[in-house]
């Protein structure tokens, strides 16, 4: 693949996707690139998974590796047994921004926010005082509604 390209990390995922297929759900999970394997005895899964990448001239980075985790930390979300959340600097980044003050603000703010969506409940209702700033003409101005 060429570096830089910029459909990369998708193209990445979908050929992962189609490898691990039907693990995929079924005790394996795939986050850009980092497999999580989630089963208490789990030597078996691990060693599909690693058959089929190696069959498909995919590598596995053994200094990567780690086994019997009751907790990772991947891609701003810890994940354990119960639940998934957003790592603490995650938050602290969402927590700390600037109140936007135009309207390329907002929309770095709502992509930032965003991220947060399948944490919040009612996020689309939530933030729809912030979405339709978007439609502002000239200056942002704030309201109320969007605190």
């Amino acid at each position: 693949m060429v570096i830089g390209f910029k459909n990369a990390p998708m193209i990445f995922q979908r050929v992962i996707n189609q490898v691990l297929d039907r693990l995929i759900g079924n005790g394996v999970e795939v986050y850009m690139n980092g497999i999580i394997i989630h089963f208490k005895k789990c030597d078996a899964l691990v060693r599909e998974v690693i058959k089929r990448l190696s069959m498909n001239k995919l590598n596995v980075n053994i200094k990567k590796v780690q086994y019997t985790r009751q907790e990772v930390k991947l891609l701003g979300v810890t994940i354990n047994e119960r639940d998934k959340m957003p790592n603490k600097m995650k938050k602290n980044e969402a927590l700390e921004f600037p109140k936007p003050y135009n309207i390329m603000q907002m929309r770095r703010y709502l992509g930032l926010v965003g991220w947060f969506r399948e944490f919040v409940q009612n996020f689309s209702v939530i933030a729809a005082p912030l979405y339709n700033a978007l439609k502002q003409k000239g200056a942002l101005i704030w309201n109320e509604d969007m605190n």
